[in-house]
């Protein structure tokens, strides 16, 4: 999940993690549908959150919902932001993110984000393999581009 230009940062993530996993789903930063998002979440899932300035108010009403569904939080943020996040977030990276003038670069937190997913792979190989031969059947099936 992310606000504002970290949204773009979330669909990343969920791009990614997906090749690796199943059950991987995107929280839309616009919030159209959060409710049903949130009600398919349970103590066994994680919400990975994006998150730089501006941060929108409604982030601690979503964040304390994910507590109490004893949701697993995990942000990625910049080194200013650590403290705070470090309040509801069972495991906080915390990234140096350049912001020259108004808009902050995103390369840290997209490195992050492909290292938290390297982690993945090296815990799960099996069943990142499975997934992978998984994924390369649909595309051949359906004779998809590569």
């Amino acid at each position: 999940m992310g606000f504002g230009a970290e949204d773009g940062v979330a669909r990343i993530g969920k791009t990614l993690f997906s090749r690796l996993r199943h059950d991987v789903h995107y929280l839309d930063g616009a919030g159209q549908d959060w409710a049903s998002d949130l009600a398919m979440m349970g103590p066994r899932d994680a919400l990975v959150l994006v998150t730089l300035e501006t941060r929108p108010k409604l982030l601690r009403s979503l964040l304390a919902y994910a507590r109490t569904s004893r949701l697993r939080i995990i942000t990625i943020t910049d080194h200013r932001y650590q403290a705070q996040a470090e309040r509801f977030s069972e495991t906080v990276l915390a990234c140096h993110v350049a912001s020259y003038g108004m808009l902050n670069t995103h390369a840290t937190v997209v490195s992050m984000l492909r290292l938290v997913a390297i982690a993945y792979v090296g815990k799960n190989p099996v069943a990142v393999k499975q997934r992978a031969e998984t994924l390369d059947a649909i595309v051949e099936e359906l004779d998809l581009p590569e």
